[in-house]
């Protein structure tokens, strides 16, 4: 099990990092609905649930979880989503 919580959010770039892909490549699924995300508002990066990037490995996409486990624990725009409805 990893050491996250499906409620942790992580940035789009964070989540590029964390699957190997370009930044361009993960804004476009978000873009099209593909990648679910949160935006408190318009002026914050969009943020999305540590239980996306579970769902993208069940579908046979490539984790590095050191990189997702690193960014949750070292960036300051990484927050949490613990007991938000």
């Amino acid at each position: 099990m990893n050491p996250i919580s499906d409620h942790d959010l992580v940035t789009l770039r964070q989540v590029a990092a964390a699957l190997g892909v370009s930044y361009s490549r993960v804004r476009s699924w978000a873009d099209r609905g593909n990648l679910e995300y949160l935006q408190p508002s318009r002026n914050v990066e969009r943020l999305v649930p540590v239980s996306e990037l579970r769902r993208l490995e069940r579908e046979g996409f490539r984790v590095n979880w050191s990189a997702a486990i690193s960014a949750i624990a070292s960036s300051p725009e990484t927050l949490s989503n613990e007991g938000i409805p």
